[in-house]
């Protein structure tokens, strides 16, 4: 918790510089469009189909993240590249009709990056895209089962949502994201989610 204290104080700090800037301002560094803070809710529960879903748990995810997008490095207007840096809590709370005992709580922290390709549709009404990262889980409590022991998971999926202008070079960012996260070294079943993202954004 305290390495992310530090990424927030930075972030802010980030941030603050630009707090005086005209509205509109040269892209950061060159080629850097914006820069935001997300946090993002997802849940196995809210897959229309059972068949992606954990038998025994109710499985979600916290994840607290800061990103930077950029519309110059792929050669098509319209198209936005963009990585974020997460810190992510997992759980699992056992469903009455699970296997496992009454007693069963199971978590696990993971620090992630992920790279976005995006494209903005219909001027920019909405945009949809793909993800797909790579992250370091650790303090993992109770087995948390179909959970490689290599202490790394990859992920990728798909997202669509929108930008809303609130004040100047400032705007809200809601998403929906379908995700599958798994070991990628050994052979386990993963997790997929649905989830929901609430961001905000400093355009340059």
């Amino acid at each position: 918790m305290k390495r992310l204290c530090y990424i927030l104080v930075l972030f802010t700090m980030l941030l603050g510089t630009s707090v005086y800037a005209e509205e509109k301002s040269k892209p950061l560094w060159g080629f850097i469009d914006s820069v935001g803070f997300d946090w993002g809710y997802y849940k196995d529960e809210w897959f229309p189909t059972d068949f992606v879903k954990s038998d025994e748990c109710a499985n979600t995810v916290n994840r607290f993240s800061i990103r930077a997008e950029s519309s110059k490095i792929l050669p098509w207007e319209k198209w936005i590249v963009g990585m974020e840096l997460g810190y992510s809590m997992h759980k699992a709370d056992e469903l009455p009709d699970g296997c496992y005992s009454s007693s069963h709580d199971a978590g696990f922290r993971e620090y992630n990056i992920n790279l976005i390709v995006k494209r903005k549709m219909f001027d920019n009404l909405f945009y949809f895209g793909g993800l797909a990262g790579v992250g370091y889980w650790y303090q993992r409590d109770n087995g948390m089962h179909n959970l490689g022991d290599s202490h790394v998971l990859g992920s990728w999926g798909a997202l669509v949502g929108k930008d809303w202008h609130i004040y100047k070079t400032w705007s809200f960012r809601t998403e929906v994201r379908a995700t599958h996260t798994s070991d990628p070294f050994e052979s386990d079943m993963g997790k997929n989610y649905i989830g929901w993202v609430a961001g905000i954004t400093k355009n340059f």
